[in-house]
């Protein structure tokens, strides 16, 4: 059985603090648990992910024949912890997140080849500032909401807020 409890302190990603976090993990029957809990001066980002085990002679492994569940929550969490995976594409993503996301990853059954993926979950940033790279514009005070389902995707995406052209 696990049950550890990790502290982060001082995290950040591309120069951005993140906040103070930790990440308790802990084994139930076949199933492993971790969460995290992340916390900066605006809210609250905390992820779970839940993996099945297998347990050997001595040991645990994780199941490769079960599936992997992940949900996503944030109250008022900065989207500028998203700011890494997006750089390619904005050099500025930041705004109050709300909502919560799970994603659900699927072993192939026997004749499948590839892990199937399914996303539930709405998420809603507010009060956000966008700047796509190498455009010369700048959304503020930008809203959006996203709102996944399992046989659609909401594929309609609203901007509202300003735009300002960059000087330079």
């Amino acid at each position: 059985s696990i049950d550890a409890d990790l502290s982060l302190r001082h995290l950040g990603a591309a120069g951005r603090k993140l906040g103070e976090g930790r990440v308790p993990t802990k084994t139930i029957g076949e199933r492993l648990i971790a969460e995290a809990q992340l916390d900066d001066e605006y809210g609250t980002l905390s992820a779970t992910a839940e993996f099945g085990t297998e347990t050997q002679a001595a040991y645990s492994t994780l199941a490769t024949n079960q599936p992997i569940y992940v949900t996503l929550r944030s109250e008022k969490y900065d989207a500028v912890v998203l700011s890494p995976f997006l750089s390619s594409v904005l050099s500025e993503f930041s705004g109050s997140l709300n909502g919560t996301l799970r994603v659900e990853f699927r072993p192939p059954e026997s004749d499948e080849t590839g892990w199937k993926t399914r996303f539930s979950g709405n998420m809603r940033m507010s009060e956000g500032v966008i700047t796509p790279s190498n455009m010369g514009l700048r959304l503020e005070d930008t809203s959006f909401d996203v709102a996944l389902g399992q046989r659609v995707v909401h594929r309609e995406l609203r901007l509202q807020g300003v735009l300002r052209a960059e000087d330079g």
